[in-house]
C-alpha cells in the first residue's frame, strides 16, 4: 500500500515555492493584464473549497488530519461534498494556480501537475482504502455518486 509521505498543506507550500523559484530561471510572459483578476478568482474559489470543507468536518467532529483518515469517526457527504470528494486539495490546487496566473508564466503549471499527481498517488489513493475499509458499502455508493476531483 502506499504511504503517506507529506501532509497535502505542505505539498502545496513546496508546489507554490517551485512556482516561485522557477519564476526566476523562466520569468512571465508579457501579455493581458487580465492575471491579477483571475488570480484573484482563483483565491475566492480555493478558500471557497477550503473554509465550508474544513467546516463540514469540524461541525461533525471528525478528523481534519489527511494524514490519519482511518481517525475519521463520520462519513462527510453533504454540503461541497456533494459535488466532490476532495474538495480540500481541489481548494490547494486553485490556489497554486492563483499563484501562477499571479507571476504570468504558464509554463509553472508544471507544478500543478506535480501537485495533483503527488495528492492522487500517495494521498487520495491510501485515504479511499482506508475509507472503504471503515465505511465500506456507503463509501463505495458515496464514490460511485460523486467524482473524485471535479
Amino acid at each position: 500500500m502506499l504511504q503517506k509521505k507529506i501532509p497535502p498543506p505542505l505539498v502545496t507550500l513546496i508546489c507554490v515555492g517551485g512556482v516561485y523559484l522557477s519564476n526566476a530561471f523562466l520569468p512571465a510572459s508579457h501579455g493581458p493584464n487580465l492575471r491579477g483578476i483571475v488570480s484573484i478568482g482563483f483565491i475566492v474559489l480555493g478558500f471557497g473549497l477550503l473554509l465550508p470543507s474544513l467546516i463540514s468536518f469540524v461541525r461533525v467532529r471528525t478528523t481534519v488530519s489527511p494524514l490519519n483518515p482511518e481517525r475519521a469517526t463520520t462519513l462527510v457527504t453533504t454540503g461541497i461534498f456533494r459535488l466532490s470528494r476532495n474538495p480540500m486539495y481541489l481548494g490547494m490546487a486553485c490556489l497554486l494556480v492563483a499563484f501562477t496566473f499571479w507571476l504570468g508564466n504558464f509554463f509553472q503549471l508544471i507544478w500543478l501537475i506535480i501537485f495533483c499527481l503527488y495528492i492522487n498517488v500517495f494521498q487520495i489513493k491510501p485515504e479511499e482504502a482506508a475509507l472503504t475499509k471503515k465505511f465500506g458499502s456507503s463509501y463505495q455508493a458515496y464514490c460511485s455518486r460523486v467524482r473524485r476531483w471535479v
